[in-house]
C-alpha cells in the first residue's frame, strides 16, 4: 500500500518511487531507495537511545494474529522520514519569506499559480491550458485530487479552476508557498552572485547583454513581405506559367501571351515570340490551348541582349514586379480579400497599415526556412536582392517571397553604426533596454537547478543536530552537514538554532502523510509471515538467500556499488542499513529477500485468490478482449485548410466559427462536393490507392482559377476545371497510408491513439467489410472505399479535416479451438493424444493433468493454466499448439498481465489483509485505508473512466476481483 502513496506523491512532491517487489530481482534496485548524494561516515562507536516522545505501544492497527502500536508504526516511518523531517526544518528556514507570502498573496499568487498548473496540467502557458481537451483535463483533475489526498490535504474538482486557470483554491495554492520561498530565497543569493566575478553566475554585462540581444531580440521584430506558399514545384511553376513570367538573373521578365491574343508580327517585342510558335508548329490565332501553351512557355527562351536589341526581353522594374506579384497573391489567395494591384512600393509601404495582411510577428513565421530567408537574405538596399524570382523550397513546401520593410526602427534605436548594442548610457549608467535585457539574462539563471542548489546549500549550512542514530543515517543522505547530538534525548528528534523539533510533532506529520499505508504495508508482512507460504522458505533458500547478500557486501567492499551512491567509505554497517534497512546479514535477508518471497508465493497462488474459480474470471476477460479484436489496414484521404499556413491543419470546428454563417454554409458545401466528386472520379481507376495518389497529385499541380475553356468545354477536360474553385477556397488534400486500426488502438495505454471520431467511422467500416466480404467467403477486400457522403452531417469529421477512409486489408480474431483431429496422431500404445492430457506437478508433488483442448473459439480456463504454469520457465511455453499459443498470446496473456500489475497486486494484497478484519483505532483511518484502495483502483484505469474500448473488456474488473 505504500507505494500507492509513493506512485502519486511523485506527481506534486518530486519522490522517487519505490517498487519493492523487484528489490530482490535487480542488483541495481538498490540505488531506488537513494534520494540524494551519499557522503557518509562509519557510525561511531557511541550510541544513543531512541527518543520516543510520549509514544506508546497503543494499538493503530490491530487483525487477526497481529497488531502493530503507535511506538511500532513509528519506527518503521521514521525510515522513510528525510523528505518530510527536512520540510519541518525548512518551513521554519524560510520562515521569513512565508510571511512575505502571505502578506503580499496578490503579489505572488501568478507564481503559485505557475507552480499548481505545471503539478495539475504539466502546462503552465494559459493559452495551452485552453487548448486542453475536457476528457485531458477531468483525468488529470481527479489523478491531482489523490495526490494531494496521500499529503493529507483533501480537495475536491471544484477547488481546481478549469476554465481560466487562475483562480484555484488556497488549499492548492499554500501547498506551494514553499517552493516559492526557496525561489525568493535563491534570488537573493543570485543578487549577489551576479556581481561577483569569482561566481560561475557572474553577469558580464557587456558580453551577455550583447550575447542576449543578439540571440533574442535583435532580428525579431516584426517584418512587411509578400509570401505566397505553394503545396510544390510543379504548381508554383504552374503559376508563374500562368502569368507569363519566367526569370533571368534574379529578374522577371513577362512573355508575350498568345493564348488570348493574335502576337503583332510588326511589333519587334513579338517577333521572337513568332518565332517559337513557328518552330512548334503552332498557329497565331490567340487562342493557344494550355497544353499548347505550356510547350510554348517552355521553348520561350529569356534573352536580354537578343539581336537587334529591339527584339530583346526587358525585365519587369521592381514596381511591376511587385504588381505582378499582388496579382499572384490575389491568385492563390482567392479566399482572402484581395489587395489593389495598383500600388507601387512607394504607395504600399506607405500605406502598409490598410494592407495589414503583409505584417506578420517573428512568430508568426513558423516556417523557419522561410522566416531566415525573408530576414537575412532577401534585403531592400539597392542593388541587393528584393525578392524571390524562381520558387524556392522552405522545409515542404516552395514560396515566392517579395520583402517590403522590416519594422526594426526601433531595433535601430538600441544598436550602434556597427549594429552591436548599446549597453550604457553617456554617463555610464545601462540603458533602459539593457535594464530591462539584464533582467530577463538575471530571470535565466534563476533555474529550478540553480533554487534547488542554493535550496540544499542553505540546509547544509543550517547545524542540525539529530538525536536518533537511524533517522540521522538516512537524513545524511541529502543533508551531509548533519550531526549526530551528543547525549540522548527522550522528546527531540532534530535541534537547529534555537529551534528543535519534538517527536511528538515529527510523528503527527510522519502520521497524517504515510500512517495508514505503512501500517497496513506492516499488517501485511505479518500477516504473510503467519501463512502456510513460509513453508516455501526453505533452509536452502534462506542459505541462498544469505549468500546473495554476502555477494553483495562482498561486492559493495570493492566498490561496485559506489555509482549506485554507495561508497565503501561508509562502511558495512551503514550499507546494511540503508540498503536493506538492517543491521545485520540475518535480519537483511529477512527485511528483503524473506518478505518479498512470501509476497511473491502468495501472489503467485492465483487459486489462493478466488479459488479455482480464478481462471474462469480470466479467460472471460480474454473472450471479452477476442470478442473485441478487430484489426484495419487503411489509408485515406484528408481534405484540410491551412489558413494561417503555420504546417499544421486548422481543426475544422476553429476554422468554421471564423466564418459568417452564409460562409459556413457555402464551404460546408464545397468541403462535401469536393468529397464527392474525389470519391467518383477514385472509382475510375484501376483501384482506389491507384485513385486517389493520382487525385492528390493532379489537385496539387493543378491552378487555382478556373480557366475560361472550362465554361464551354465539359468541366473535367483539364485539372484546372476539376480543382481550382476548390483550391481557391483554400481547400488541401492529402492521401496517406496509416499504422493497423485495431481494438487497441484507442484504447487506455496507446501511445498511437487516433482522433476519436476517426476511430469510429474505422471501426464502422471494418463492420460493413467484414459482413460483406469475410463472413461471406472468409477474405477481406485490398480495396474498399468507405461510403461517397450524401451532405456535410455524413462527413467524417476530425479535429484535422475530412476524412475518406480506404479500407486495404483487415483480419478478425485467432481461435483457440483445437481437438483430437488437430492433434498429432497418437501411437497404438498411448491412451491419449499428446496435447489431450499434460502432466504438471504441484507444489507437494501431486500429479495433475490439463488439457490444450478447445471446442470453441474462446481461450478454456485449462489453456490458460497450461501457460501460466510454462511462461515464466526459461524455454517458455511449450506445451500448447502453435495454433492454440497465437490465440492465448492475443487474448489472455494482456488479461493475465494486468493480473499481475502492481494495481492489482496491490489490490490481492489488500484483499489478503482483508481477511484477517483488520480495524484501525482510529475510525477516519478505516476510511482512509478505503479511500487508498479507491485510489489503486482508479489509478488501473488511469482515471480515465470513459474510454469505451478499455470499458468494454475491464470495466467490472474491481467487481469480478473483488
Amino acid at each position: 500500500m505504500y507505494v500507492i502513496l509513493l506512485v502519486l506523491v511523485i506527481k506534486i512532491q518530486g519522490v522517487k518511487k519505490v517498487n519493492k517487489t523487484n528489490l530482490i530481482k535487480k542488483l541495481a534496485a538498490l540505488t531506488l531507495m537513494v534520494t540524494g548524494a551519499l557522503t557518509l561516515a562509519a557510525c561511531s562507536d557511541k550510541s544513543l537511545s531512541t527518543p520516543y516522545g510520549s509514544i506508546k505501544d497503543t494499538v493503530y492497527l490491530s487483525g487477526n494474529g497481529y497488531s502493530i502500536t503507535e511506538k511500532e508504526l513509528y519506527e518503521e516511518m521514521r525510515l522513510s522520514s528525510s523528505s518530510i523531517l527536512i520540510e519541518m526544518i525548512e518551513k521554519e528556514l524560510y520562515k521569513d519569506e512565508l510571511a512575505t507570502i502571505n502578506s503580499n498573496l496578490e503579489t505572488y499568487k501568478a507564481d503559485l499559480v505557475e507552480y499548481a498548473n505545471e503539478a495539475i496540467f504539466g502546462i503552465t502557458d494559459l493559452d495551452a491550458l485552453k487548448e486542453l481537451t475536457e476528457a485531458t483535463i477531468t483525468q488529470k483533475v481527479l489523478s491531482f485530487i489523490d495526490s494531494f489526498y496521500l499529503v493529507n490535504i483533501d480537495i475536491t474538482s471544484a477547488d481546481i479552476d478549469t476554465v481560466d486557470f487562475e483562480n484555484h483554491n488556497d488549499k492548492i495554492l499554500d501547498y506551494y508557498k514553499l517552493t516559492l520561498a526557496k525561489k525568493m530565497y535563491a534570488k537573493t543569493i543570485l543578487d549577489k552572485e551576479v556581481i561577483d566575478k569569482a561566481s560561475s553566475s557572474y553577469i558580464d554585462k557587456d558580453t551577455a547583454l550583447q550575447t542576449y540581444f543578439a540571440a533574442n531580440i535583435q532580428n525579431s521584430y516584426d517584418m512587411s513581405a509578400i509570401t505566397i506558399r505553394f503545396a510544390n514545384l510543379n504548381e508554383a511553376n504552374a503559376t508563374l506559367r500562368h502569368f507569363n513570367l519566367k526569370a533571368l538573373r534574379g529578374l522577371w521578365y513577362e512573355l508575350p501571351d498568345p493564348r488570348k491574343d493574335i502576337l503583332d508580327a510588326n511589333n519587334d517585342k513579338h517577333k521572337y515570340a513568332l518565332e517559337v510558335l513557328n518552330d512548334l508548329g503552332l498557329a497565331n490565332e490567340g487562342k493557344l490551348s494550355d497544353k499548347d501553351y505550356q510547350n510554348y512557355y517552355n521553348a520561350y527562351s529569356i534573352n536580354d541582349s537578343r539581336v537587334p536589341l529591339t527584339t530583346a526581353d526587358i525585365a519587369l522594374t521592381e514596381d511591376e514586379t511587385l504588381q505582378k506579384f499582388i496579382e499572384i497573391y490575389n491568385y492563390i489567395y482567392s479566399y482572402r480579400a484581395p489587395v489593389s494591384t495598383s500600388y507601387t512600393v512607394e504607395t504600399l509601404l506607405a500605406d502598409l497599415d490598410n494592407v495589414s495582411v503583409f505584417t506578420k510577428t517573428y512568430k508568426e513565421y513558423s516556417n523557419s526556412s522561410l522566416r531566415s530567408y525573408v530576414y537575412q537574405t532577401l534585403s531592400t538596399e539597392e542593388g541587393e536582392t528584393r525578392f524571390t524570382s524562381s520558387p524556392r523550397q522552405t522545409n515542404n513546401y516552395y514560396h515566392l517571397a517579395f520583402k517590403l520593410k522590416g519594422h526594426n526602427e526601433e531595433i535601430l534605436n538600441w544598436v550602434d553604426e556597427d549594429d552591436k548594442f548599446i549597453v550604457y548610457k553617456e554617463d555610464g549608467e545601462l540603458t533602459d533596454k539593457a535594464l530591462e535585457l539584464y533582467d530577463l539574462v538575471f530571470d535565466s539563471k534563476l533555474t529550478k537547478t540553480y533554487i534547488s542548489a542554493k535550496a540544499n546549500e542553505r540546509l547544509n549550512d543550517t547545524e542540525v543536530v539529530i538525536y536518533d542514530e537511524l533517522v540521522k543515517l538516512y537524513v545524511s543522505q541529502g543533508l551531509d552537514s548533519v550531526k549526530l547530538a551528543s547525549k540522548s534525548s527522550k522528546d527531540i528528534i532534530a535541534k537547529f538554532g534555537d529551534k528543535s523539533i519534538k517527536v511528538d510533532e515529527f510523528f503527527v506529520e510522519l502520521e497524517k502523510k504515510l500512517g495508514v499505508s505503512v501500517a497496513i504495508d506492516m499488517a501485511i508482512k505479518e500477516t504473510l509471515k503467519a501463512s502456510e507460504y513460509t513453508d516455501t522458505i526453505t533452509a536452502e533458500k534462506r542459505a541462498e538467500f544469505k549468500t546473495n547478500i554476502e555477494n553483495i557486501i562482498k561486492q559493495f567492499g570493492q566498490g561496485y556499488y559506489e555509482n549506485s551512491g554507495y561508497p565503501v567509505e561508509i562502511g558495512r554497517k551503514n550499507f546494511l542499513m540503508l540498503a536493506f534497512r538492517a543491521e545485520n546479514i540475518d535480519q537483511a535477508v529477512e527485511n528483503v529477500f524473506v518478505s518479498s518471497a512470501l509476497e511473491e508465493a502468495y501472489l503467485a497462488d492465483l487459486e489462493a485468490h478466488f479459488g479455482e474459480d480464478v481462471y474462469t474470471k480470466l479467460v472471460n476477460y480474454a473472450a471479452k478482449l477476442q470478442q473485441q479484436y478487430f484489426s484495419l489496414s487503411a489509408s485515406h484521404l484528408l481534405i484540410f485548410v491551412d489558413m494561417d499556413e503555420d504546417d499544421n491543419p486548422d481543426k475544422p470546428e476553429a476554422f468554421l466559427e471564423t466564418l459568417s454563417v452564409e460562409k459556413q454554409t457555402e464551404v460546408k458545401a464545397l468541403v462535401t462536393e469536393l468529397m464527392q466528386t474525389i470519391h467518383d472520379r477514385a472509382t475510375t481507376y484501376s483501384s482506389f490507392s491507384t485513385g486517389l495518389t493520382a487525385i492528390v497529385d493532379e489537385f496539387k499541380t493543378a491552378g487555382r482559377i478556373t480557366p475560361d475553356s472550362c465554361s464551354v468545354a465539359p468541366l473535367d477536360v483539364t485539372p484546372e476545371c476539376r480543382w481550382a474553385k476548390y483550391k481557391a477556397a483554400g481547400l488541401n488534400i492529402m492521401f496517406e497510408s496509416l499504422p493497423a486500426i485495431n481494438n487497441t488502438t484507442n484504447t487506455i495505454g496507446s501511445s498511437s491513439a487516433l482522433d476519436d471520431a476517426f476511430y469510429e467511422r474505422a471501426m464502422g467500416l471494418f463492420t460493413r467489410v467484414k459482413e460483406e466480404f469475410y463472413d461471406v467467403d472468409s477474405k477481406f477486400p485490398s480495396q474498399e472505399l468507405d461510403v461517397r457522403p450524401s451532405s456535410y452531417d455524413s462527413m467524417l469529421e476530425s479535429s484535422f479535416g475530412w476524412h475518406l477512409i480506404l479500407a486495404t486489408g483487415g483480419s478478425v480474431s485467432s481461435s483457440a479451438k483445437f481437438g483430437t483431429t488437430d492433434d498429432t496422431k497418437k501411437n497404438d500404445s498411448d491412451e491419449y493424444y499428446i496435447y489431450e492430457r499434460i502432466e504438471f506437478e504441484d507444489e507437494d508433488g501431486e500429479k495433475y493433468y490439463l488439457s490444450a483442448y478447445s471446442d470453441t473459439d474462446a481461450v478454456t480456463a485449462e489453456q490458460a493454466r497450461i501457460y501460466i504454469n510454462e511462461v515464466g520457465d526459461e524455454y517458455g511455453v511449450q506445451n500448447l499448439p502453435s495454433k492454440v499459443k497465437t490465440a492465448v498470446n492475443a487474448y489472455f496473456a494482456p488479461v493475465f498481465e494486468k493480473y499481475n500489475s502492481q494495481n492489482n497486486q496491490l489490490n490481492l494484497l489488500y484483499k489478503l489483509l482483508g481477511d484477517t478484519n483488520f480495524n484501525f483505532a482510529n475510525a477516519d483511518n478505516n476510511a482512509k485505508a478505503q479511500k487508498l484502495m479507491k485510489i489503486n483502483q482508479d489509478q488501473f484505469f488511469s482515471y480515465n473512466f470513459t474510454n469505451e474500448s478499455f470499458n468494454e473488456v475491464y470495466g467490472d474488473w474491481w467487481t469480478i476481483f473483488e
